[in-house]
């Protein structure tokens, strides 16, 4: 066999293989635009307070799965429903960093409202190395950086760091993130933790590189930290150490953590951060799976909203949950924050005509007012029962937002041996209707009922889509395109092998 004959048969074998080997996914790696990019948004300097979630450790047991565990939708979805002013992920989102696992996780994130979007990686998300590149690669096309530093919220910077990286890049980031904080209060976020000592921390000498830069130029206010699957405090120097490790991974125990002081309990959670400008914070373990209560924000109408807290925290503790509630009116945003109190519901209501906000309870809460293309709002603080937004709202129908659900898939396999086959969803439909009911003062489209307390009943009907995902013969077309391709390169294969053997 000749040269010319091999490098034919090279050829026609490689357009056979590659299509098989190489995935198909569902975004376009040329035009992707990163979660990092995408949910970038300016948060305003001049907040009461800033409420954010820190989500760690979503991976499935199985590295090799492609879909996150079911504790992490819940996850997904509570933020959703609060929607914070960022949300923060300190890594481990995937199990492996393969293409699929971030066209998931990316498909997953982009479904919802959700804004500033930080991620920085862990070990699991960038142990991928083939076809489409590295995990790393992957990482910076499908969520954004490896490091990110933040100064939008007065008083603080945020500093997320990569614990993966090499040692003298490791040292780099750390550098920056000290580099002119001018008096800001400053948090760390990495995955790897430094403090406690959990048998799961730091690779050697990074530990070395960060406590010089401690020691040196002034210990953080705060470190966010995960990889150890659980949920981990400590206090060192008058440093919080605070361990978020597991919305989805497996749990490990609490009898890793060696160090004098430490807190830990081994269950799945995310934190809900609270940060003040005056360099003071609070934060929250928020339980997830069973028994963890839910937070749901339900539109009454085109004007009001009732948010239901029955959020509890890794003790199983009712707690009280920050969210943020949009109402639209012509180019006028207008966005209340406002701590839910545990155990209730609060009905948020602005009435249409004299454009007054009602609420139904009392309840720590401020309202900031985006108008036109102004990145500088209006900020309000909250007084009891409600405040007169007519001079904010001139013109335009009152609108409010429908938080959406994302839902876990459900995949059910098959094997053809002899046909080609495909892999298609399902679309099935679930219908789910709650009924809520709670003594409150009911507005009318018109005007407030004054101060009558009377019974309400809202009945919410949540209609989501679930796909089931099974392998089929191929059918129709452009499936037959690819059948007629695989024929001709074997067809030309063989071509090419009785020429050769005639030669011969």
């Amino acid at each position: 066999m000749n040269k010319w004959t091999m490098c034919i048969l090279i050829i026609l074998v490689s357009l056979l293989i590659l299509p098989a080997t190489t995935p198909l996914l569902n975004a376009d790696a040329s035009t992707m635009v990163s979660l990092y990019v995408k949910t970038r948004v300016v948060i305003p300097g001049n907040l009461p307070w800033y409420p954010l979630i820190v989500i760690g450790d979503n991976r499935p047991s199985d590295v090799n799965a492609v879909d996150p565990p079911e504790v992490f939708y819940q996850a997904v979805n509570e933020a959703e429903n609060a929607l914070p002013l960022a949300v923060i992920g300190l890594g481990d989102h995937v199990g492996l960093g393969t293409p699929e696992q971030y066209n998931k996780l990316y498909g997953i994130l982009n479904k919802t409202r959700l804004e500033n979007i930080w991620m920085i990686p862990g070990n699991h998300d960038v142990t991928y190395s083939g076809l489409n590149g590295t995990g790393i690669d992957l990482w910076r096309q499908y969520i954004g950086p490896d490091n990110i530093t933040i100064d939008d919220i007065p008083g603080w910077r945020i500093a997320l760091i990569d614990s993966e990286a090499d040692i003298t890049t490791w040292d780099n980031q750390v550098k920056a993130a000290y580099n002119y904080t001018e008096g800001k209060h400053l948090i760390l976020g990495f995955h790897r933790p430094l403090y406690p000592n959990v048998n799961h921390n730091l690779k050697s000498g990074y530990d070395t590189v960060l406590l010089n830069y401690m020691n040196n130029y002034g210990w953080p206010a705060l470190v966010l930290q995960a990889h150890f699957h659980a949920w981990v405090k400590y206090s060192y120097n008058n440093t919080g150490f605070l361990i978020v490790g597991s919305a989805g991974a497996p749990l490990y125990s609490c009898s890793d953590v060696v160090t004098p002081g430490a807190e830990c309990s081994s269950v799945y959670h995310y934190l809900v951060l609270t940060l003040y400008p005056n360099g003071t914070y609070t934060y929250t373990p928020i339980a997830l799976g069973d028994d963890s209560g839910t937070l749901k924000v339900i539109p009454l109408n085109a004007t009001a909203y009732s948010v239901v807290n029955s959020k509890k925290n890794i003790y199983r503790e009712p707690v009280e949950y920050p969210v943020r509630l949009r109402f639209t009116a012509g180019k006028t945003v207008i966005n209340i924050v406002a701590k839910i109190p545990a155990s209730t519901s609060v009905v948020f209501s602005i009435d249409p005509v004299t454009h007054r906000l009602y609420i139904s309870q009392n309840l720590d809460y401020y309202v900031y007012i985006m108008q036109g293309t102004s990145n500088q709002p209006i900020v309000i603080n909250g007084i009891s029962g409600g405040l007169d937004l007519s001079q904010f709202i001139q013109s335009g129908e009152i609108s409010v937002e429908t938080p959406s659900q994302v839902v876990k898939t459900e995949t059910v396999t098959s094997t053809t041996i002899i046909y080609i086959t495909r892999t298609v969803t399902k679309p099935t439909t679930i219908t789910e209707t709650t009924t809520v009911t709670q003594p409150t003062t009911i507005y009318t489209t018109i005007s407030i009922v004054e101060t009558q307390k009377i019974t309400w009943t809202t009945t919410v009907t949540n209609t989501t889509t679930t796909t089931e995902t099974f392998t089929e013969r191929i059918s129709s077309g452009e499936d037959y395109i690819y059948l007629v391709i695989v024929l001709t390169t074997v067809f030309l294969v063989g071509l090419v092998y009785v020429l050769t053997r005639k030669k011969t």
